[in-house]
């Protein structure tokens, strides 16, 4: 699954790679893909997946890291299989149960600021290709207008 760098056509790293290994567990946790299209290249951009309501708090909440919109807000590989380690290790209590759900609450609004930066980037990008058009379009009918209307080609009759 492409993530919204390579679909802008930027440089994809470890965090592309980090992206599309999201969509799987992803998909395991949720019972089905993050995007379902039809427009993948608009959802890869600017839609967040559904939250993993069903799955624990910190597996949840690096699931939904791994497809931040913000390449460099995804975790390293490092930092992943620390976290599974983590993941892994008996349930946490009280206090510790709770700062995990503020951390996810933390993840939430880190990815929402990464999506809205997505579509404000892709914005961008679609008024720039816009006016390049506008500007060859007016340019091809300045040089019409410029050109004497006995250089121009007849029509056929």
């Amino acid at each position: 699954m492409p993530a919204p760098e390579q679909w802008r056509f930027e440089r994809a790293g470890t965090s592309a790679d980090v992206y599309a290994f999201g969509s799987w567990p992803n998909e395991l946790l949720s019972g089905s893909l993050p995007f379902t299209g039809p427009d993948f290249r608009d959802q890869h951009l600017r839609n967040d997946a559904a939250p993993l309501a069903a799955a624990p708090t910190a597996l949840a909440a690096l699931v939904e890291e791994f497809l931040y919109k913000a390449a460099d807000a995804r975790p390293s590989p490092a930092n992943i299989l620390a976290r599974l380690a983590r993941v892994t290790e008996a349930a946490p209590s009280g206090g510790l149960a709770r700062l995990q759900q503020v951390d996810r609450a933390n993840v939430a609004r880190k990815g929402e600021i990464g999506r809205r930066a997505s579509v404000q980037q892709s914005e961008a990008e679609r008024r720039s290709a816009l006016a390049a058009t506008a500007m060859q379009a007016l340019t091809r009918i300045a040089v019409t207008l410029a050109t004497p209307s006995w250089r121009q080609p007849r029509p056929p009759a």
